[in-house]
Parts: C-alpha cells; structure tokens; sequence
C-alpha cells in the first residue's frame, strides 16, 4: 500500500491524501464496504420522502431485475463481485 499526497499549499492542511492499494482482497473489501455504503445512503435518501419510497417491495418488476438487464449498472456490478467461477 502507498499513500500519496496530492494537495498543494493551502489545501495541504486539509490532509488530501490518495491510497494505492495492491492486495486484491484488501480491494475486494473495500468496494464491497463502498458499494454497501452507496446503497445505505441511497436507501437513507430515500425514506426522507416516503412517498416515493418503496418500503414495501411492491412493484411493476422484480427489484433484482435490473441485476440481470444488460444495459444496467447493476448488471456489470453483480458480475463484477462475482468474479469468474473457481472449480
């Protein structure tokens, strides 16, 4: 792991700082930790207006459905923490 600092006089004092990290399963944690923390927040904004919430799973389509469509983000992020089959 390196940690490098990338601010200049005076944002320096605000202790920017950017992390390489080269372990693969230390990555892996960390974009599983990310991605739980978009959707908790996602989930969080959400219910500040619960009438366009959701809370109760009822909708036109399944809510995993957009974790098969191609076209979505959610596709390429399932795929993605899958990672390819070990046998």
């Amino acid at each position: 792991m390196r940690l490098k600092h990338l601010a200049f006089n005076p944002e320096q004092k605000n202790g920017d700082n950017l992390i390489e990290i080269r372990n693969p399963d230390a990555v892996t944690v960390f974009a599983i930790e990310a991605i739980r923390l978009v959707d908790h927040f996602a989930f969080r904004d959400r219910t500040q207006n619960p009438k366009e919430a959701n809370l109760h799973a009822i909708a036109k389509t399944p809510w995993y459905a957009s974790y098969y469509d191609p076209d979505d983000l959610y596709f390429l992020e399932r795929t993605l923490l899958i990672g390819e089959r070990k046998t």
